[in-house]
């Protein structure tokens, strides 16, 4: 009999289980070769130029005091 082995706490499930029997992990069936997703690489063009990325500027934080109500 086909059996699913949970990937999270290896527990044998039947094969039409959509979710592990003990651990409630969601179960999938093995890809076939199209579904096989390709693995891809970002290489950004400062890179490919031998320097390094330059870091993304962050929002500075919202100006003023948290509220305090009266009568502390």
């Amino acid at each position: 009999m086909d059996k699913k082995i949970c990937p999270d706490c290896g527990t044998e499930n039947e094969k039409e289980y959509i979710y592990c029997k003990n651990c409630g992990t969601p179960l999938k069936s093995k890809p076939s070769a199209e579904e096989k997703p390709q693995a891809t690489q970002f290489v950004s063009s400062d890179a490919v130029n031998g320097e390094q990325p330059k870091a993304e500027r962050q929002a500075p934080p919202p100006y003023g005091s948290p509220y305090m109500p009266y009568g502390y």
